[in-house]
């Protein structure tokens, strides 16, 4: 839900302290329990294998829509990964096609569960990039997923894009200014373009880098933005 700017303002610079936070616009506020979850459930994971030297952010999309998943029916909810369905074409020689949704899934509503039809990207933008980049990186995978999601048969279900933001900094672990700046770019186009989104930056991934890489990369932590497509016809 939106709020006046003095208590968000108070309440964000309270989650950037501890490194952890979620934002919700109005059109998606049922969907916050949901990434309250995710967040924790990243943050804890990212404690309970720091002695493994692991991070559950190091692995691809599909791995990132499983934990989204088990985040779902902790809270209560169902989801279904890879199911088949059917899309509409990329092609005009074909309306339609047989293909694979990435998630379906419901959260508890007041009265009853609310379904939805996901697709959902993944990304690894430089933390220390420059704004302009990151925005214009999130308004490109965001809108792919919601366009993926459009293609989708909605079985009369709202439809979501979702991506999943891995920030990484190359030669030496990003300090906490830079993770905070990061940040506040993340939510200022978060609320720009009116999604919802999730973000965590454990202490005990910080220094972390990834084993198989040349050079030394560092992936201090995750973010989870999700946005309904402008347009969606059953």
């Amino acid at each position: 839900m939106f709020l006046a700017d003095s208590e968000y303002k108070g309440k964000l610079e309270m989650h950037i302290q501890s490194l952890n936070g979620v934002y919700t616009p109005t059109r998606l506020k049922n969907l916050r329990p949901l990434l309250e979850a995710w967040r924790k459930l990243m943050h804890h994971l990212a404690i309970e294998w720091q002695k493994d030297k692991d991070c559950p952010w190091w692995y691809l999309e599909r791995t990132a829509v499983g934990f989204f998943s088990a985040t779902v029916w902790s809270q209560g909810g169902e989801a279904i990964e890879e199911y088949g369905t059917d899309k509409k074409s990329r092609t005009k020689k074909k309306k339609k096609c047989n293909g694979r949704g990435d998630v379906m899934f419901s959260v508890n509503g007041s009265s009853r569960k609310r379904w939805f039809v996901a697709e959902a990207k993944q990304s690894h933008p430089p933390i220390r990039g420059e704004f302009k980049t990151l925005r214009a990186r999130i308004r490109s995978k965001l809108k792919k997923a919601r366009q993926d999601a459009v293609r989708c048969k909605s079985y009369g279900y709202s439809r979501l894009g979702l991506l999943f933001l891995c920030p990484y900094a190359t030669g030496r672990p990003p300090d906490t200014a830079e993770i905070r700046e990061w940040v506040d770019d993340l939510k200022s186009i978060s609320r720009r373009h009116k999604a919802a989104v999730a973000w965590t930056f454990p202490n005990a991934a910080r220094k972390l880098f990834y084993a198989t890489s040349k050079t030394k990369e560092f992936y201090p932590g995750v973010a989870l933005l999700i946005k309904r497509p402008r347009h969606s016809k059953p």
